[in-house]
């Protein structure tokens, strides 16, 4: 089964999710998803062509104390979210 990972931008009206763009970390507008109506995700799939989606979780980057965006150690339900996403918010934030 393969497992593939995709950033979200998750746009809010307030209570429910109305919108998202699944998008390169390099398209993401940082001062954008300051607000309280966007919300920056690394969304983890789990599946293949036989079995279609067998599992999905999530990954909600926050605000450090310094001010950038960091992605918790694991995903929603519990599987460790890869280093190298962490780099990559890490570095895009630095361009």
């Amino acid at each position: 089964m393969a497992t593939r990972y995709e950033w979200d931008v998750e746009e809010y009206d307030g209570e429910d999710i109305v919108d998202h763009d699944h998008c390169e970390l390099s398209a993401v507008s940082f001062a954008e998803i300051d607000g309280v109506t966007y919300q920056l995700v690394l969304v983890r799939d789990v599946g293949d062509d036989d079995r279609g989606l067998v599992d999905r979780s999530w990954a909600y980057a926050e605000k450090d104390v310094s001010g950038k965006w960091v992605l918790p150690r694991e995903f929603d339900n519990g599987t460790k979210v890869p280093q190298r996403y962490h780099a990559a918010l890490a570095k895009a934030q630095s361009a």
